[in-house]
This record gives C-alpha cells, structure tokens and sequence, in this order.
C-alpha cells in the first residue's frame, strides 16, 4: 500500500493532548478534489493562497495566564519549566529597546532607564509606558481567563490599512506601520532611526552566530541583549549598583 506524504494533504490533525489538536492546512494542487464545497476544510482552504500553509491549535475548556517576570530579561525555559501541563506557550506584547526614540503622549523622549519596559499597562509589572494615540485603535488589553492581562497588538482577524501615505504624513497616524518615507520621485527619506534599528538587529544576528552566543547561554538572555549594546556603542558604563547605563 503506497503512503501519503503529509505534504500532498490539503489538511490534517492530530491529537496532542486530550482536548488539544493541531491542525494544519496547505493549499496543494487539487485541494479541491480533496475537499468539496460542503466541508469546513474547504472554507478555510478556499481564502488561502496556493501553497500557502495555515497551522493553529484548537482547545477544549482552555484557561488562559499571563507568566513573566516583573523585570528585566528572563530565559524562555525558565519562565515556563515550572509550569503545568499540557499547555501551549506563545510570546506576547512590546517592549522597549530604544527609550531615546519613544515619546510618550504630551511628553518628552524617555531616558535608557526605561530599557525593556512594556509598552501598554499589564498585570505583571508596574514598568510600563502608556502606547501613543495614535495605535489606540488596534492596541488592546488582553484578559486571560485567570484576570491578569496584558496590552497587545491587533486581532489577526482584522484587516490593516498597510497603505504608504504621502511622505508629508509619514508621522501621523496614517504612517504609523512604516519606517520609512517616499518622496515624489519614489525614493526613500534617509531615517537614521531606521538605520539605528538595522545596525543592532545586524549585530544582535551576528552573535546568535557567533560561538559566544553558546557562552551566553544559548538563547535571549540579559547578557546577548548586553553585549549587542556594547558592539553598537550604546553602553556607556555599569553603575556602582551593578546596573548598566546606555548612551543614548
């Protein structure tokens, strides 16, 4: 008997705890034959792209928490190795890496004392930031079913206006999901925030290559996000307290 290669399926599922399944469609050739217009399959599979592939994760009776720590950087492995299963994990909410660029609503930019705080009001920390008007459209308090909560982006079920404004209206809110501008002639206005971002995330890859990421721990930590500031000359030099201060 000839088996089916699971990337042949339009979709498929599987049980990984009790009340837990995963499901999984692609959008193969043919998906059609596989699945007529009755089914719910082909609902989902027919506002898919060709081989576009969708993945989600169905509970039954689930219950919902917010797990962090108050401050700072933790390890992954260490905020949930103490949990209880079954559970799925998923990362959540914004945070601060560049303070000197946020300024709050009315406000000034805010200092590098407020490296790595949430950006919106969350149950886990008193170390957050108010979002700019200008998201509060899509920036929502999400509230588990144990009542912490946190404040987050869009519902993926929502539409976004991705549109590229005229370059006049770049900073309001039209402007908001882009980095950069066009003039007239299509040509990008030079943004050295922009270019700010793209030197850490470039260095920030650099040492998830490089063997003193395995030395750090091997995954996001304290000490990578430390080191990529240093590289990129925003460490200016640790406090008596063992804290660290950045250059702006």
């Amino acid at each position: 008997m000839n088996s089916i290669s699971r990337n042949s399926l339009a979709y498929f599922n599987r049980v990984l705890a009790p009340g837990i399944v995963q499901h999984r469609f692609h959008r193969v050739p043919n998906w059609d034959a596989q699945f007529g217009p009755s089914t719910p399959e082909h609902v989902v599979l027919l506002v898919m792209k060709n081989d576009g592939v969708y993945s989600l994760i169905s509970f039954e009776k689930s219950h919902t928490s917010l797990i962090g720590p108050a401050e700072g950087l933790v390890h992954p492995k260490d905020i949930i190795q103490n949990q209880r299963g079954p559970a799925l994990f998923v990362t959540g909410g914004f945070f601060l890496h560049f303070p000197s660029y946020f300024k709050p609503p009315g406000g000034e930019p805010l200092h590098n004392e407020f490296f790595n705080w949430t950006v919106g009001e969350t149950s886990l920390t008193q170390n957050s930031v108010p979002f700019d008007p200008a998201y509060a459209d899509v920036m929502k308090k999400r509230v588990m079913s144990d009542g912490s909560f946190y404040t987050t982006g869009p519902s993926l079920n929502e539409e976004l206006d991705l549109s590229m404004p005229h370059f006049t209206r770049v900073n309001s809110p039209a402007g908001r999901y882009h980095y950069l501008a066009y003039d007239d002639t299509g040509h990008p206005i030079p943004n050295p925030i922009w270019k700010d971002l793209q030197s850490f995330d470039r260095t920030y890859n650099d040492i998830l290559k490089s063997k003193a990421y395995h030395s750090m721990g091997g995954g996001p930590s304290l000490a990578i996000e430390l080191e990529c500031l240093r590289q990129t000359g925003r460490v200016v030099k640790k406090q008596r307290d063992g804290s660290v201060k950045f250059a702006a």
